[in-house]
């Protein structure tokens, strides 16, 4: 699932276009809503696996940004898992005004499956909530 913009970026668009995506124009809300059903059903019925990224842009700063909801709502639709993966702040890497990565290390976390089997959408925020305190803790353990 990624942003439309994203077909702007080198490299990235190309990515997006190769790999199938479900592509969301965040300016159309009709649009976007198509989108999440999209998903969901590429969820349930073709058992395929989604990457979002919960916060729904890249920080811009340290620490986590509000989480969105609309992952947790399509988990929870298609009763899938949600498995955090868990990025180092990458700040060391690529500046918010550089185009190009600089040569490093970068840390990533896959964490163990967090259920949603059994939750309905007024868990949302429960879940929520739960994963934010993951991604939290593991993100200060780097």
């Amino acid at each position: 699932l990624g942003k439309r913009e994203m077909l702007k970026v080198p490299l990235f668009g190309l990515i997006l276009l190769a790999s199938d995506n479900i592509l969301v124009d965040r300016e159309d809300a009709a649009g976007a809503k198509k989108a999440v059903s999209d998903a969901t059903e590429a969820i349930k019925k073709r058992r395929r696996h989604l990457w979002i990224f919960p916060e729904g842009t890249r920080s811009k700063g340290k620490g986590l940004g509000e989480f969105k909801k609309g992952a947790f709502v399509m988990a929870i639709a298609a009763q899938a898992p949600i498995v955090p993966i868990v990025n180092q702040d990458m700040g060391h890497l690529l500046k918010p005004e550089q185009r190009f990565l600089k040569s490093g290390t970068h840390h990533v976390k896959i964490l163990p499956a967090i259920p949603t089997k059994g939750l309905r959408f007024r868990d949302a925020d429960r879940l929520i909530q739960e994963v934010a305190e993951t991604y939290q803790r593991e993100i200060d353990s780097f």
